[in-house]
C-alpha cells in the first residue's frame, strides 16, 4: 500500500469518497460493504460530489466558485456543523498539477482529478479528512506523487476495507459485518480461521494445536498492520519485528504439526524417527521423513505434489526463523 498516512489521533476515521469514480465503476461487494460502515460511530464518510450520491444519507463537500469559475473555498460538514475552508490554488496551478497525468493539453477529466486531489490536500491539512477512496485508475497510478508532495492518503476500496478493519480493532471493535461488532477478539479470530479453513473439525491433539497457532498467526498479522499504520519510529519498528518473529515461529509450528499429523495418519517410519525434530517439512532437518512421505503418499489427490509445490515457501520460512536465532 503506497504511502498511507498514520492513523489519526482522534477516535473517528474520516473518509472522503470519490463518488464520481465509485458511481461510474461496476458495483462490487467491496464497495457496498465499505459504505455500510457509515452507521458506525468509528467512521464518518463524505462524498466528493453531491451529484453522484452513492448513498442517499451521506453528505457531500461543496466547492464554492466565483463569477470567473475559480474555486474560492470548500464547504465541508464537520462535527460542529460546517467548515468553510479557503482554497488557495488557481486554475493555472490546477492545470499544472494535471500534467502528472501525461495528457497534453490536459483534458477536463485531468483537471477534475487534479482539483479533487488538491481538495483532498486542503481537507487533510485542516484535519477534516484522513484519506480518500477512489476507483479512478489515473489517480491511483499517480497517487505516490500526490501523497508524497501533499501528505495525504489515497486508497482503493479494498485497501480502505483493510484500514477500516484494523482501525476498528485498534479501538476494540471486531466486526463480523458492518452491523455486527462481536466485541471479542478471540471469537473474531476464531471465525476468521474457520472461514479460511472450512473443513476443520473441532478436535484435540495435533489439529487443535494447528487451530490455536493459525488464529495467532492472524492476530500477529493484524498487530504488524496496526504498527504499520501507527507511523514510522523506533518503537513501531521494534514492535513490528517482535510480531514478525512470533509469526515465523507460529508458521513453523503449523508446518511441524502438519508433519506430525501426516506421519501418524500414514504410519510413516524412517531412520531416526525417534528424534522428534526429524519429523519436519523442513528439508534440512526432515530429509528422511520427506523421502518416506513421498513413498507413502496415497493415490488420488497427490499429497506429495502439493507439499513439493510449496517447498520454496516452506524453506524460506524456516530459513528466516534460523536467521533470527543466530
Amino acid at each position: 500500500m503506497q504511502g498511507v498516512m498514520p492513523f489519526p489521533k482522534q477516535d473517528k476515521l474520516r473518509i472522503l469518497l470519490d463518488s464520481a469514480s465509485i458511481e461510474n465503476s461496476p458495483t462490487s461487494p467491496a464497495t457496498e460493504k465499505l459504505v455500510t460502515y457509515k452507521d458506525s460511530s468509528l467512521f464518518s464518510f463524505l462524498l466528493s460530489d453531491a451529484s453522484h450520491a452513492i448513498s442517499s444519507d451521506l453528505e457531500a463537500i461543496q466547492v464554492i466558485k466565483d463569477e470567473s469559475d475559480n474555486i474560492t473555498s470548500i464547504r465541508a460538514p464537520s462535527s460542529t456543523g460546517y467548515s468553510l475552508i479557503r482554497f488557495p490554488f488557481s486554475q493555472n496551478t490546477l492545470a499544472e498539477r494535471s500534467d502528472i497525468f501525461d495528457n497534453l493539453p490536459p483534458s477536463s477529466d485531468d483537471i477534475r482529478r487534479a482539483t479533487l486531489c488538491s481538495v483532498l490536500e486542503i481537507l487533510t491539512r485542516q484535519e477534516e479528512v484522513d484519506m480518500m477512496v477512489t476507483t479512478d485508475a489515473p489517480i491511483l497510478d499517480n497517487r505516490a506523487w500526490f501523497q508524497t508532495a501533499n501528505k495525504c492518503s489515497i486508497v482503493t476500496v479494498e485497501e480502505a476495507l483493510e484500514i477500516v478493519d484494523i482501525f476498528a480493532k485498534r479501538k476494540g471493535a471486531y466486526f463480523l459485518s458492518s452491523q455486527k461488532d462481536v466485541g471479542s477478539s478471540w471469537y473474531w479470530y476464531w471465525c476468521s480461521f474457520r472461514s479460511k479453513i472450512p473443513y476443520y473439525n473441532v478436535t484435540l491433539g495435533n489439529l487443535d494445536a494447528l487451530a490455536s497457532r493459525f488464529t495467532r498467526v492472524l492476530m500477529a498479522l493484524d498487530e504488524m498492520t496496526v504498527h504499520y499504520y501507527s507511523g514510522a519510529n523506533n518503537d513501531t519498528m521494534e514492535y513490528t519485528m517482535y510480531h514478525f518473529v512470533y509469526l515465523l515461529a507460529l508458521i513453523c509450528g503449523i508446518f511441524d504439526t502438519l508433519a506430525i499429523e501426516t506421519r501418524g495418519r500414514l504410519s510413516i517410519s524412517f531412520s531416526g524417527d525417534n528424534i522428534p525434530s526429524r519429523t519436519s517439512l523442513n528439508k534440512k532437518a526432515g530429509d528422511k521423513f520427506l523421502k518416506a512421505l513421498k513413498e507413502a503418499s496415497p493415490p488420488g489427490p497427490d499429497l506429495w505434489s502439493h507439499i513439493d509445490n510449496y517447498q520454496n515457501f516452506i524453506r524460506i520460512i524456516y530459513e528466516l526463523r534460523e536467521l533470527d536465532n543466530k
